[in-house]
């Protein structure tokens, strides 16, 4: 109606549960809520996160662990002869 009108209008509706009004216009009727159900993609959208962050999480740890047991810096002085690698520690 109001696209007929020239009105410009929010695209939304109001309902009447209740009470009934005088004259018995609009009718009162049962609220029917139309809500989208987005709960397993949220769902997955979280696993998702936790699962990358326990992936970063332990690259981190390793990287640490690689660089206390000299994994590293061994594979530079195999890699230069000895020349640079402490450098690298």
């Amino acid at each position: 109606m109001a696209a007929a009108k020239g009105i410009a209008a929010a695209p939304f509706y109001v309902e009447l549960e209740s009470p009934e009004p005088p004259g018995g216009l609009p009718h009162a009727g049962r609220l029917q809520p139309n809500l989208p159900n987005n709960h397993f993609g949220y769902a997955l959208t979280w696993l998702g996160l936790a699962a990358v962050l326990v992936g970063v999480y332990a690259a981190w740890l390793f990287g640490g662990w690689r660089k206390r047991e000299g994994i590293a810096g061994a594979a530079c002085r195999a890699s230069d002869g000895g020349r640079l690698g402490a450098k690298y520690l």
